[in-house]
């Protein structure tokens, strides 16, 4: 387990972060103080992250085969 608050200050982005072991792992670094954008293709499962989360992530529509799209992703992690 990471020290609660050992990442404040820190940002991290996840992609696949909406479900299963990336939603995990998105969440974790959230409680640990750590800024956190999770990716996915899906906005609904975005949206249903976000929510279990109880508002702790940021979310963005993800396609990585299109560079914008990764790249606008990135950019939440600033």
């Amino acid at each position: 387990m990471i020290e609660t608050q050992a990442l404040k200050h820190k940002h991290v982005v996840v992609t696949g972060g909406a479900t299963g072991i990336g939603f995990a792992i998105a969440n974790l670094f959230s409680q640990s103080g750590a800024k956190v954008a999770i990716g996915s293709r899906r906005d609904v499962a975005i949206a249903d992250a976000i929510k279990a989360s109880g508002g702790n992530l940021l979310g963005h529509t993800v396609d990585i085969a299109k560079r914008s799209s990764v790249e606008g992703f990135f950019a939440l992690g600033k």
